[in-house]
């Protein structure tokens, strides 16, 4: 690596961690003024600062991931514009080097960044999801709630009473058992047990009530009964009845708080994803999976080619118009960035009686790629 390139590439990780901590640091606080009062009720002052913490610590990797491609453009002004102020773009190019020379080691430093952004989305977020869903003055307690309609990997459909994430328990269960044909109309059977009992590896250990105590506490027995329906008749008086002591699935007390809230499967990986596509899903909502699931490779382009449309604005040799590159840099990003919000919107409904998650996912590459070749190419050099 020669020097040209390890003095930008420093000022572009300088500018990109100020950058990060601005952009994420002013999402914590305007969230935290808008929020403060749930925090608030937190008894205490020190279990209401662990509390903030606790809550922004695993909010920042959300927030690096929304912001991750204005980051780029944002640490790419700041390089830029140093050395647009320190008249060293006029200094190289008087040397016989290209100002596309000046570029290559941002956009390397960009795909570098691109990786982390990745990882960020595909192991951080995942790992840390079941926290992230969490309200603001319930982040450090176990979630507790009812599981309505959740379709596992199998199409199996899954219900519970209640769902106790520290206890990784589930009550009242009731898993409806989806055919091996594509039928939406019938089921194969179902499993009911009054509790369930996560034991790892996807395994729920089934049980049943066997009475009470002398305190009065509920004793269980393992197994249940689970029901078949004939497949000839399709009625439920005909029926098979064996005992089964345990239910397989991709649920997991990790999954649970976040598949029950059909908004947060962004927080999935794209192995998650891919099983949940798999299973037995609505249309619409399966739509919004293959959304998540094709924005995967494609928004670490579309932020790569974010960066390449600001680029040629803001080689900008001359100080006085400086101001307006960068004002006209971020302008392409803004517009960039709302088009792919956009498109993601757009993604789930019908055009023509249509869905096409995976056209609309892509359109934004589609679009602004060749906006950032032309930027590219009509560098002044």
């Amino acid at each position: 690596m020669k020097t040209i390139d390890k003095y930008i590439s420093r000022n572009f990780f300088a500018g990109y961690i100020i950058s990060a901590a601005v952009l994420v640091g002013l999402r914590m606080l305007i969230d935290l003024f808008v929020n403060f009062d749930e925090f608030a009720e937190t008894e205490g002052l020190i279990p209401m600062l662990n509390n903030i913490f606790t809550f922004y610590a695993v909010q920042s990797a959300v927030y690096f991931r929304d912001f991750a491609g204005v980051i780029a453009v944002f640490a790419a002004a700041f390089t830029l514009g140093r050395m647009t102020r320190d008249n060293e773009l006029v200094a190289i190019m008087a040397s016989g080097i290209s100002l596309k020379r000046v570029i290559a080691p941002i956009l390397a430093a960009a795909a570098l960044m691109t990786g982390l952004l990745v990882i960020d989305q595909e192991l951080i977020i995942p790992g840390y999801a079941n926290m992230i869903v969490r309200s603001h003055d319930s982040i450090n307690e176990a979630s507790q709630m009812s599981v309505e309609c959740l379709a596992d990997s199998s199409g199996n459909i899954v219900y519970a009473g209640s769902f106790s994430e520290a206890d990784k328990n589930m009550k009242d269960l009731t898993v409806v058992l989806s055919p091996e044909e594509d039928d939406e109309n019938t089921a194969e059977g179902w499993i009911k047990a009054d509790m369930a009992v996560y034991k790892g590896k996807g395994e729920w250990k089934l049980y049943t009530k066997a009475g009470t105590d002398e305190d009065g506490k509920t004793l269980y027995k393992q197994g249940t009964e689970i029901e078949l329906f004939s497949k000839e008749s399709g009625s439920r008086i005909d029926t098979t009845k064996k005992m089964v002591y345990s239910y397989n699935t991709d649920l997991t007390p990790e999954t649970i708080p976040v598949r029950n809230k059909q908004k947060n499967i962004d927080l999935l990986s794209s192995a998650q994803l891919a099983r949940l596509a798999e299973s037995g899903a609505r249309v619409r909502d399966r739509a919004r999976l293959y959304v998540q699931r094709y924005s995967r490779f494609t928004d670490p382009i579309i932020n790569f080619v974010m960066l390449m449309v600001a680029l040629p604005v803001l080689v900008c040799r001359d100080k006085k118009q400086m101001k307006f590159a960068a004002l006209k840099s971020f302008s392409i990003t803004a517009a960039c960035f709302i088009f792919t919000f956009a498109c993601k919107i757009v993604a789930t409904e019908p055009i023509m009686g249509k869905i096409m998650p995976d056209f609309w996912a892509a359109l934004p590459v589609i679009v602004f790629m060749p906006v950032a070749v032309v930027e590219m190419s009509s560098i002044k050099t």
